[in-house]
């Protein structure tokens, strides 16, 4: 799947190159180059693995896997682990059940409002600080302190004040022959 970010730039004139994507074929060349040290690193069971797989890696990939290491510890650590055991579980799961626990995990992570979710909001938003101070850490960058059962809870959806029965509650998508059926939006008033 990587080899297809190696792929070069559309010609010009096209209008594929422009826009926000035109970042992406900067990077490409990077993820090409290092796609080895990318799947090493990436294929661990756990985040705390996959953080000590970066530290690890030497060599021509090394600044890369630097940069890597520092963006995953600008984020949560709560949101790390719940990102990684969702994708892990998306594997195995049709669109319409991924979609649902994309879902369910939004609601999850912004019905606490003691979550991580509000910390980086205050951090980066609200005070500026850029100096959260995530759930169960001691001002510093931790993982420990976000539990499995922590993680198993938000892919439950019984995250938050009142999560209970409705937060099991399946989210009712529209199936594609329901979407052809529906009625032909309204004209736009006449000015």
């Amino acid at each position: 799947m990587l080899a297809a970010f190696a792929e070069p730039p559309p010609p010009p004139g096209d209008g594929a190159g422009a826009g926000a994507g035109a970042g992406f074929y900067r990077v490409a060349p990077l993820l090409a180059a290092n796609r080895a040290a990318i799947d090493r690193c990436f294929c661990k069971p756990t985040v705390e693995a996959v953080v000590r797989a970066l530290q690890q890696e030497t060599g021509g990939a090394g600044g890369w896997a630097a940069g890597a290491l520092e963006l995953l510890r600008a984020g949560s650590p709560t949101s790390l682990k719940v990102t990684l055991a969702a994708l892990r579980a998306a594997r195995s799961l049709p669109l319409a059940e991924c979609l649902a626990m994309d879902f369910r995990l939004s609601q999850a992570f912004t019905a606490d409002a003691t979550s991580d979710f509000f910390e980086g909001v205050r951090a980066i938003l609200v005070d500026k600080d850029r100096k959260p101070r995530w759930l169960g850490g001691s001002g510093s960058w931790q993982l420990a302190p976000v539990s499995e059962a922590t993680v198993a809870r938000f892919l439950a959806g019984g995250v938050g004040a009142g999560a209970g029965d409705d937060a099991q509650a399946a989210v009712a998508l529209p199936k594609a022959r329901e979407l052809l059926l529906l009625p032909a939006p309204a004209a736009p008033p006449r000015l």
